[in-house]
């Protein structure tokens, strides 16, 4: 079973859109971005974004039964890269994340199959290039949309940062879901039930808003960028390749990279289980990640500190529930949603993370 089962059976309109190679690349592309392959994760189901991209779309359709929305839902990370927002990291678009969505447009224009589809059912690819003009699809944060609701869920059933969520219990949350009027009169998903509302805010507190910008991933996010880095200056990849290759290749090619000492540092990354943060760097030799010529792999020595210390991206939802005048958003219903929103929409990172070679 596939985890987006859950909101309902594809429409054959849409499985020839699955199909063509664009949107088949993304099967090889995690919505972890990288996490998948260190130990600081628990292990969790491969949570691809092919599977995303599907289960958004099947959003989509189901509350709107549009097919130009829903196929700009299908389409929204139709450019995502091997490693996906690692290479936003690469473009110095660490906080929004959206520097990938720029080749929308010249993905979906250099894909004769699409294309040829697009034509079949009478739509142009202005109208399906931009999803964020779609508010089902997408919207500001913390509103819910049918992408932020998705990747929530499938993190949440793969167990990617935790215990997996029971389907049941996805499938239940996820049919409490309707299309509300937020307080600027525009659609918006939200909820049926409060209990539900609640019960959804308090599994992604557990489980991953704050995992989203741990430690763990904002130091998966530098050993990657930095092994990029080196590895487009010796040739050995190509930042266009990135856009044509599973991760799963991206990291063979690590593994018998010719860089020195950059395939003994990598592996020992993998292995670490602990990742420290703080505002004061233990006393030591400190190698900065996200440097512009990485070139430290080979001297680095048990004890030696790598560290990071660029912000990530703080993510949070407050969303609607259906009331007897309408719709609020939780916070403004449930003291408890309230405080768990407003701490992690102030929640301070640390200064430094760092793990010790």
């Amino acid at each position: 079973m596939n985890r987006y089962d859950i909101y309902g059976e594809i429409p054959t309109f849409l499985e020839d859109y699955i199909n063509t190679p664009p949107m088949q690349h993304l099967a090889g592309v995690s919505n972890a971005c990288g996490a998948d392959f260190f130990n600081f994760f628990p292990t969790g189901e491969y949570a691809d974004v092919l599977s995303h991209s599907i289960g958004c779309a099947l959003i989509v359709w189901q509350h709107t039964g549009d097919k130009v929305q829903t196929l700009a839902g299908l389409f929204h990370d139709i450019a995502s890269p091997a490693f996906k927002h690692i290479v936003d990291g690469l473009n110095g678009d660490f906080e929004k994340e959206e520097s990938i969505e720029d080749t929308t447009e010249e993905i979906l224009v250099g894909s004769p199959e699409i294309n040829e589809l697009l034509k079949r059912d009478h739509i142009k690819i202005s109208e399906v290039s931009d999803y964020h003009i779609y508010p089902i699809a997408d919207n500001d944060s913390p509103r819910l949309a049918a992408d932020r609701l998705e990747y929530t869920l499938s993190d949440l059933i793969s167990g990617m940062y935790g215990n997996p969520l029971p389907k049941e219990t996805a499938t239940k949350i996820y049919q409490d879901i309707k299309v509300l009027k937020n307080e600027d009169d525009i659609v918006e998903l939200g909820f049926t039930n409060l209990e539900i509302a609640e019960e959804y805010i308090d599994l992604c507190v557990k489980y991953l808003w704050k995992s989203y910008f741990s430690p763990e991933n904002k130091i998966v996010f530098g050993i990657l960028i930095d092994a990029f880095r080196a590895m487009f200056k010796a040739d050995e990849l190509s930042y266009e390749e990135l856009f044509k290759i599973s991760e799963e290749d991206v990291i063979e090619r690590i593994y018998h990279s010719k860089v020195p000492g950059l395939t003994k540092f990598f592996k020992d990354c993998q292995a670490k289980e602990k990742v420290f943060s703080g505002e004061k760097l233990p006393e030591g030799k400190t190698f900065r990640t996200l440097s512009e010529d990485p070139d430290y792999f080979d001297k680095i020595k048990p004890g030696d500190i790598l560290m990071n210390s660029f912000v990530g991206k703080n993510r949070f939802i407050d969303p609607l529930v259906s009331t007897k005048n309408g719709a609020e958003r939780v916070s403004n219903l449930s003291k408890k949603s309230a405080e768990l929103i407003s701490r992690q929409k102030h929640f301070s990172q640390a200064k430094y993370d760092w793990i010790i070679m």
